[in-house]
């Protein structure tokens, strides 16, 4: 405890700015996925807190559970070392048991389409964390029985320094790649359950007043909401407005009035 104390005064101005960061960048995120690129001169600096803590929670509770999974995964496999080393069936089956049940989780996961709460976002993201540890926990295995991961550090160190920059500059692209590959879905995932909220009587009052007020055939799709604006879709039904996107003023959903 007095070790976290002492680190939290050392780090408290780096350690205040990570919910910031986090909360700019998935607002940001979330503007140029859902809304696009020329809407982020209405980002919200209010609403960059409350996401940030929010991320920050979320990835402390996914972090604990990945830790829980990591010690059980290194006793297990600490044990299965020890007493099962020179069995190659034994082996083989725990290699293929290990990739086969990652990429399974994963794959449910991805056909998961009942995000309803926070719980189930959690559960979605600790689910991947757990399935990306037991393939590579498979794949460590199979480096470890085969002695490739001796090779493998003996080629990496002979590497000259220009030739780690390329293959590390590589990775990076590869990662980037997957990020803009992955990131778009789970945006509009999260999206669904944190603006869209079904039973937020005030946004389906709004949205009313908004096709009444603009002459709409049918009622505006919300596609994101921070703080200060709420961006809509104009419907498809109207042919020479179709696409475009109106940027209301977010404190009409709270002003409504009733009517007499």
């Amino acid at each position: 405890m007095k070790k976290f104390i002492v680190f939290f005064k050392e780090n408290k101005e780096i350690i205040i700015l990570i919910p910031t960061l986090l909360g700019g960048l998935y607002q940001i995120l979330n503007i140029v996925i859902l809304v696009g690129m020329p809407y982020v001169r209405y980002f919200s600096v209010s609403q960059v807190i409350p996401d940030g803590l929010l991320i920050s929670i979320a990835i402390f509770w996914i972090y604990i559970a990945f830790q829980i999974l990591l010690i059980f995964y290194k006793e297990v496999s600490k044990k299965i070392e020890d007493e099962k080393k020179h069995c190659f069936l034994f082996n083989a089956f725990y290699i293929i048991f290990l990739c086969s049940f990652g990429a399974y989780i994963i794959y449910i996961m991805s056909l998961e389409n009942d995000f309803s709460n926070f719980g189930s976002v959690l559960t979605r993201y600790t689910a991947y964390a757990g399935g990306t540890l037991f393939i590579w926990g498979g794949i460590k295995h199979f480096l470890m029985v085969t002695s490739l991961d001796n090779w493998i550090k003996s080629k990496l160190s002979n590497i000259n320094g220009d030739r780690k920059s390329k293959w590390i500059i590589l990775f990076i692209i590869i990662c980037l790649g997957i990020f803009i590959k992955i990131v778009p879905n789970e945006i509009g995932i999260i999206n669904e359950i944190f603006i869209k909220v079904s039973n937020f009587e005030n946004y389906s009052s709004f949205s009313k007043e908004i096709q009444k007020t603009y002459g709409m055939k049918s009622e505006p799709q919300l596609l994101y909401i921070n703080k200060d604006y709420a961006f809509f879709k104009i419907p498809n039904k109207i042919p020479e407005k179709e696409g475009k996107i109106l940027v209301l003023d977010a404190k009409s959903l709270t002003e409504i009035k009733k009517r007499p």
